[in-house]
């Protein structure tokens, strides 16, 4: 059976794929969640921070908070400006991703990088609270896009911040995972990669404070569960994209 995205990506540039891209998902919206005008020239805000079209790496987080308040609106021109920095970034999950990327892969993501591409799974937007809550159904709204996003951009790695993150960009490709130990088993025994159409995709704990302290944590051990722990945990686990990269 010939897919339809692809035959639309041989057609057209990777450029004009792209922004075909954009408008689909764009017309897909709302309910829901809602189409964040302010962008009009990336899929997702994310992408105005790192949005190279022939990246080595992509990397997919969950979800963008609510866009429209105040906060929202500076982030969002501090983003496009390209004048966010470690000493401004707006949350920790920022400053743990600087961390790192340069720590495992010497790539500072302050500055623009053709290697990378940042989006999220879900690419609508919030309206209420800027967290929390179950938004699996908008992610698996968004997987077949994600999936087109992955074969126009086609990237050495995907690595997905999160286990919903990774479940259900897995699922985009029919590929339905469990961790019946736990996803920090999976992480210390390197049991979070899928190899799809010879791309690697990392399933890693996502970099925000409490996804931090989670890596820590295995059932009812409460040892040494620290913000420092748990990224240098991080750290070793994405030193493996790393080795990976290297060996190609």
């Amino acid at each position: 059976m010939i897919n339809n995205a692809s035959i639309e990506t041989n057609n057209l540039s990777k450029e004009e794929s792209y922004k075909a891209l954009i408008e689909k998902v764009k017309k897909s919206y709302p309910p829901k969640l809602v189409w964040c005008d302010e962008c009009k020239d990336e899929i997702n805000l994310w992408s105005y921070w790192q949005g190279s079209l022939n990246p080595d790496i992509l990397l997919v987080g969950q979800d963008w908070g609510n866009p429209f308040t105040d906060k929202g609106k500076d982030v969002i021109r501090m983003v496009k400006c390209g004048e966010m920095n470690e000493s401004n970034a707006p949350s920790d999950t920022d400053r743990n991703l600087s961390r790192l990327f340069k720590e495992s892969l010497d790539i500072d993501i302050w500055k623009k990088s053709d290697r990378l591409f940042f989006t999220n799974l879900a690419l609508g937007y919030r309206t209420g609270n800027e967290s929390g809550g179950s938004y699996n159904k908008y992610l698996n709204k968004d997987k077949d896009h994600f999936k087109e996003l992955v074969s126009i951009l086609r990237p050495k790695v995907v690595i997905c911040l999160g286990k919903d993150t990774y479940v259900y960009a897995l699922k985009a490709y029919d590929k339905k995972i469990t961790f019946p130990k736990g996803f920090n088993y999976a992480l210390d025994n390197k049991d979070n990669t899928e190899d799809i159409d010879g791309i690697r995709f990392f399933g890693m704990a996502h970099c925000g404070s409490l996804g931090i302290l989670n890596r820590c944590r295995y059932g009812n051990k409460k040892t040494n569960v620290s913000a420092a722990a748990g990224l240098d945990l991080q750290i070793k686990d994405w030193k493996e994209v790393n080795s990976y990269l290297k060996s190609l």
